[in-house]
Parts: C-alpha cells; sequence; structure tokens
C-alpha cells in the first residue's frame, strides 16, 4: 500500500469538445474517436425472459464492451465489441447454467460523408431569430461504412449449426 503511494504516476488525457459514443451492443455513431484516440465503452444489462410455449424461464445479467481506436486517418477506427453473458434457465424441472462470451465481434468503420466539413455557418448579428431556426441542413446525415466479423468458437451461446465466423456489414448514418 505505501508503496502504490509513493509510486509517481504519469497520465495523458485528452480533452475533446465532442465525445463521439456508442452504446455497446445497441447503437453506432458514424463518426470515428478521431486518430490516435483510444476509447473503451461499457455497459451492463439485466435480463428476465419468459416463453409460455416452451414453458421455460432465462434470468441472468451481462456486459457489453466496446474497445475503439482510431488509426492512420481521422475517419477511421478499428473496433472490438465483446458481450459477456451469464444466465440460468429453467425448464421443466431443469436448470441451465451458462456463463461464457455471447458475442465477439472485429471490424473497422470508415467516415464517408460529413455534412459539417468545410461548413462554417455565418451568424447574423441582427438576428436572433435567424440564428436560432429551423436549418433544413440539419437533417443530412454523415455516413460511415463498417465491415467486421463475428467470432464464435466454442462458446456456451453457439447453436451447432452456426458458422464459426461470419461477416457483419453496415452503413451508419
Amino acid at each position: 500500500f505505501i508503496t502504490v503511494l509513493l509510486t509517481q504516476f504519469q497520465l495523458h488525457a485528452q480533452f475533446t469538445d465532442v465525445i463521439n459514443s456508442n452504446r455497446p451492443g445497441e447503437s453506432q455513431s458514424a463518426f470515428s474517436v478521431g486518430k490516435t484516440v483510444f476509447q473503451l465503452e461499457s455497459g451492463f444489462y439485466g435480463l428476465s425472459e419468459e416463453h409460455t410455449l416452451l414453458k421455460n424461464k432465462t434470468s441472468g445479467f451481462g456486459l457489453d464492451l466496446s474497445l475503439r481506436y482510431g488509426l492512420f486517418l481521422e475517419q477511421l477506427e478499428f473496433v472490438l465489441d465483446l458481450q459477456y453473458q451469464n444466465d440460468k434457465t429453467t425448464s421443466q424441472g431443469q436448470s441451465l447454467k451458462r456463463a461464457d462470451l455471447k458475442q465477439t465481434t472485429i471490424g473497422a468503420k470508415y467516415l464517408i460523408y460529413d455534412p459539417n466539413k468545410n461548413y462554417e455557418e455565418k451568424v447574423n448579428i441582427y438576428s436572433w431569430k435567424a440564428n436560432h431556426r429551423f436549418k433544413w441542413r440539419q437533417l443530412i446525415p454523415a455516413v460511415s461504412v463498417y465491415a467486421g466479423a463475428n467470432l464464435d468458437f466454442d462458446s456456451a451461446y453457439k447453436h451447432p449449426d452456426d458458422a464459426s465466423i461470419s461477416p457483419k456489414l453496415a452503413i451508419i448514418t
């Protein structure tokens, strides 16, 4: 404990006006984290499911984790998404406990179009209303493409007929 207190740590951090965040396992933003930026995002979830026809109940919890790293270009990022789940399924008096990586995805995202790049909004110094009115330009989305692979080699959640590696492609706005 004393050694830890006496040891000097040197940390480097970055400040940006906009943090480009996603909700791991739920959403993706079109924007990348930026060149040489490493970002870790995480989220917890709980599940409680009941299937009346199969007469089974499942309850448990999970953790979503996303590691994002901007490399080479401001528009390019590499992404590793992990989903760990721990659950218990009860069916007809028998129970099955599972705890394993449910999903592992590795991929890359590239920003194709940014509507705000090389655009500067002119401020009207005579009219507050003109500066705060609705602008149709705000409806133009940023567009990214994502290519990756789902890796599922020996998980408790893998269906026997599913492939171990499958592609994942997306257009993100």
